[in-house]
C-alpha cells in the first residue's frame, strides 16, 4: 500500500514536471513569434524610411508599440521566474517526501 502511494506520488510529480516543461515551451514559442513580428515591423519601417519618406508608417505608434512589447516581455519573464520558483519548491517538497518514505518502504520490505 505504501509502495502504491509512493508510485502515485511519483506519477503526480512527473505529470507536474511535464506540465511545467510544456508551459515553458509554449511561453518560449510565444516569445519567439512576438520577436519575429517585432523584427518584421522594424524592417518594414526601416525600408519605409530608406525610401526617402520621413515619417514612419505608424507615426508615433512605433515607439509606443515597442515600449508596450518590452513591458509585456518583462512581465512575462517575471511570471516565468515565479513559475520556476514554484516548480523548484514543488521539487524540493517531493524529494523530501520521497526521502521520508524510503525508510518506511525499507522497513515494510524487511517485514
Amino acid at each position: 500500500m505504501l509502495q502504491k502511494k509512493t508510485e502515485e506520488a511519483e506519477k503526480k510529480r512527473l505529470a507536474a514536471v511535464f506540465e511545467q516543461q510544456r508551459a515553458e515551451r509554449i511561453h518560449k514559442e510565444i516569445e519567439e513569434r512576438e520577436l519575429e513580428e517585432a523584427q518584421a515591423l522594424l524592417q518594414e519601417t526601416e525600408k519605409h524610411l530608406k525610401r526617402g519618406k520621413r515619417k514612419p508608417i505608424l507615426e508615433g505608434v512605433n515607439s509606443h508599440l515597442f515600449s508596450a512589447m518590452s513591458l509585456q516581455l518583462k512581465e512575462r519573464q517575471e511570471q516565468e521566474k515565479r513559475l520556476q520558483k514554484v516548480a523548484k519548491t514543488m521539487d524540493h517538497l517531493e524529494r523530501a517526501k520521497r526521502e521520508e518514505a524510503a525508510p518506511l518502504i525499507e522497513a515494510a520490505f524487511q517485514r
